[in-house]
């Protein structure tokens, strides 16, 4: 039986040798499809961010004790008070800008469009994924349900820890699922019975805290997290369209 990979693999064209294929979430491309992917053209800058650009080495000499945060809130104030014909210009070269990329844009193929679009999607995905675990543990996340084969595997890669300290990850791991395997029912049932009463504590602890936190600040910024990461998610399962900024 042929398997989804080969077969995908043979119907790229017979020019691209083997050393020439590159295997990505997006897909499968030849390497030549992947140099056209570094040269889709980015989104050009806002009025606000073309500012930011040019004042931000000169704001940073001032002050030196601002974070990237406050030094972009400054920035954001002083790109308030503009006067209306630096204002102007900055929207002029914004929109021209513009211009040029949707020119761009319109030469770039359907398929490195939608490749690109995933690879931003994924990239996206990963960084909303990395604020949600920091906000989470920052709010003092209560843990997740578990299960009688986590708790056993748990303990065995600890063990594994200590005791060889020389071997792989993907060993250790693959060692301690196989003596799950081989454990009885009795011990399983353990394991299981164990992991039920310890989600039953966790939900109670899971019930009090979204009764402390919520509607707090940092409820409705991780809630805002979550409908942005159900957003990408659904959008990486369909066909691709350019996100808007």
């Amino acid at each position: 039986m042929i398997s989804t990979l080969s077969f995908r693999m043979s119907t790229l064209p017979m020019r691209a040798s083997i050393s020439s294929v590159f295997i990505g979430k997006a897909g499968i491309f030849t390497t030549s499809t992947m140099a056209q992917l570094k040269e889709v053209p980015k989104q050009p800058l806002s009025p606000f961010f073309l500012f930011l650009n040019d004042t931000r080495s000169q704001l940073k000499a001032k002050r030196p004790d601002l974070s990237v945060l406050e030094l972009s809130k400054e920035a954001s104030k002083m790109f308030a008070n503009l006067p209306d014909s630096t204002l102007n210009e900055y929207k002029a070269k914004s929109e021209k800008n513009m211009e040029i990329y949707r020119e761009q844009m319109a030469q770039v193929s359907p398929d490195v469009l939608e490749a690109k679009t995933k690879e931003v999607r994924e990239k996206r995905l990963k960084r909303i994924k990395i604020q949600i675990s920091k906000l989470q543990t920052a709010m003092g996340k209560p843990k997740e349900k578990t299960s009688g084969r986590n708790l056993f595997m748990g303990e065995e890669l600890e063990k594994a820890k200590k005791d060889s300290v020389d071997v792989v990850q993907r060993e250790k791991f693959k060692a301690a699922t196989d003596k799950w395997k081989a454990l009885s029912d009795d011990k399983k049932a353990d394991y299981n019975k164990l992991a039920s009463d310890i989600n039953a504590q966790r939900a109670k602890e899971m019930e009090a805290w979204q009764e402390k936190m919520k509607e707090t600040e940092e409820m409705i910024k991780l809630q805002e997290l979550m409908k942005k990461k159900k957003s990408l998610m659904s959008k990486l399962n369909a066909k691709s369209v350019p996100d808007e900024n």
